[in-house]
């Protein structure tokens, strides 16, 4: 995990160096003075704070560092667009969060009962929040292909799961979120795409993407 977390930081801040003291220990084979170690972190808070001052001049953002406002600002330009796209760098803490703030719902968190994870539109189109563990999910273990151009999702119980005509049809759309693990050890509900059913056995199924991107008032 601590890899993973130290990408992460990486990719949020490319463009500056703050690992700078472990690699010249790991070059130099010689632990770094306190001195030393203050002296960069003093340079990195200075580019840290002169990238602040430069996205505030470019785009004029206030650059409010709060998770809570964040998250608001990106779903009302997002609902604003009226499109969904896996690029949005958007998650959600629900599922009765993603269908009241992308789908215009109104439930309550004790309205939605504990484990739901699909939600039906008409008869052509539902959302569906599949769990990427096995820990957490008793009967299915689901995964992605490369690129998430696929998921499979396998039966882990005895004998076969029948067969649903409201979910096993090719022609019905489903809006993909799914609950995974960041690189912090938290689970959120991230939009994976739209996909269709493209085999069932009764033991798994593959489901194959169609879109990256979904139009929010079609799903409404």
């Amino acid at each position: 995990w601590d890899k993973a977390r130290k990408e992460d930081i990486r990719n949020a801040v490319s463009d500056i160096s703050i690992f700078e003291i472990w690699e010249a220990e790991k070059e130099s084979g010689k632990k770094l003075g306190i001195e030393d170690i203050h002296q960069q972190i003093d340079d990195v808070v200075s580019l840290i704070k002169a990238k602040i001052v430069t996205l505030r001049r470019e785009t004029g953002d206030p650059l409010i560092w709060d998770d809570d406002e964040s998250h608001r600002k990106k779903l009302a330009k997002i609902c604003e667009r009226g499109v969904l796209s896996v690029d949005d760098d958007i998650t959600f803490n629900s599922t009765v969060d993603t269908m009241n703030g992308l789908f215009g719902k109104n439930y309550k968190e004790g309205f939605v009962h504990f484990g739901k994870c699909t939600f039906f539109f008409g008869g052509k189109r539902f959302v569906w929040f599949p769990r990427m563990d096995t820990k957490l999910e008793s009967n299915w273990h689901n995964t992605f292909g490369p690129n998430r151009d696929t998921l499979l999702s396998e039966y882990q119980g005895e004998g076969i799961w029948p067969t649903d005509p409201k979910v096993n049809n090719p022609d019905i759309e489903r809006a993909i979120f799914a609950r995974e693990q960041n690189a912090l050890g938290e689970y959120a509900y991230r939009f994976a795409g739209v996909y269709r059913e493209t085999k069932y056995t009764g033991k798994n199924s593959v489901c194959t993407r169609t879109a990256r991107s979904l139009c929010l008032a079609d799903w409404r």
